[in-house]
């Protein structure tokens, strides 16, 4: 071999060596915000859960109301004077 094709060679082996420890160093950078992604994703998932579990508590109270509103029965036309609600039943 010539030396200027071992100095290619050599120019070609450096730039490789660099170019691996580029993607060494955004590989590193990469986990890193993956880590902290799953961290986010973690406390979203417990925020959804915390929301539906609340949702369904609402749900729940509101199914109660509805059906203590139920066993009121029919309004009286006075009652319905005093809510101002033409689409209330009455007795």
């Amino acid at each position: 071999m010539e030396d200027n094709e071992l100095q290619v060679l050599e120019e070609k082996i450096g730039q490789l060596v660099r170019y691996c420890e580029e993607l060494r160093a955004e590989k590193r950078n990469l986990i890193k915000k993956n880590d902290e992604l799953s961290v986010k994703v973690g406390v979203l998932e417990e925020n959804l859960a915390q929301i539906r579990a609340e949702r369904e508590t609402i749900r729940n109270k509101v199914t109660d109301l509805i059906s203590k509103i139920d066993q009121l029965g029919p309004v009286s036309p006075e009652m319905r004077e005093v809510f101002g609600g033409s689409s209330l039943p009455v007795s």
